[in-house]
């Protein structure tokens, strides 16, 4: 294949890589739509041979039975490159991506942006599936907009720490862009709603050992980690 898009769940990674192996060249191109901020690196590790393109996505869509996804807000795609000799290909990725209709952009820094959704990610997803309460709600209490604010605070100090430029003033503009977002109901919210695995490891699980990597403590967020691994329903088959 000359381009391949992975958009399974961010746990459900490790269980393709076979799959595709069939459909890889050294002329392949690979764009991870997915969350988190860890799925190139694990495409690059298992097939060295292509060309892993990281990306950032954000859509609201939810998968209502086989073959009928809702969508409740339009798609953005950022695309970027891991090494500079990646970098002449975008232009061309971006072109076939855009013939969907969607808005399509090649990032100057595309570590930032990814990390920019993960922030909100691991705050947002994590809480609102523990307490099935919408993100709004969340910033309206002070105790549990306290905790949001903390444990984006620790992904602003654990990215920052890895090189990412990230800012303080990211999370005033993710809590006021989530206090006019009434009604949003969060990925991993509906997931526990509806019984399936979330993905608790890539959008906070994910902090807590890039955090270990470079000593910097995550506290609020390794103990959320640990709430969701609790109630998960994957967790009750490999306890």
């Amino acid at each position: 294949m000359d381009l391949i898009l992975v958009c399974v769940k961010t746990q459900q990674l490790p269980g393709i890589m076979d799959d595709l192996a069939w459909a890889i060249s050294d002329h392949t191109v690979i764009v991870p739509l997915q969350n988190g901020v860890e799925a190139d690196d694990h495409l690059a590790t298992r097939f060295p041979q292509a060309m892993v393109l990281p990306a950032v996505v954000y859509v609201g869509a939810t998968l209502e039975q086989p073959g009928v996804v809702s969508h409740v807000a339009a798609g953005t795609i950022g695309i970027g490159a891991r090494r500079r000799s990646d970098m002449d290909v975008l232009p061309a990725i971006r072109e076939a991506l855009a013939r969907s209709g969607q808005p399509v952009h090649v990032s100057d820094d595309i570590q930032r942006e990814r990390w920019h959704k993960l922030m909100w990610n691991a705050a947002f997803n994590s809480v609102s599936a523990i307490t099935e309460r919408v993100p709004a709600d969340l910033v309206a209490r002070p105790d549990t907009r306290g905790l949001v604010l903390a444990i984006m605070n620790e992904v602003l100090d654990v990215g920052r720490a890895h090189d990412v430029d990230l800012r303080a003033e990211d999370i005033d503009k993710h809590i006021a862009w989530t206090e006019s977002a009434t009604g949003l109901r969060t990925s991993t919210m509906v997931d526990r709603e509806r019984g399936r695995a979330m993905e608790s490891d890539g959008l906070i699980g994910v902090i807590v050992r890039k955090g270990r990597e470079v000593n910097v403590p995550t506290p609020c967020s390794a103990v959320v980690y640990a709430l969701l691994n609790a109630i998960d329903v994957s967790s009750e088959l490999d306890p």
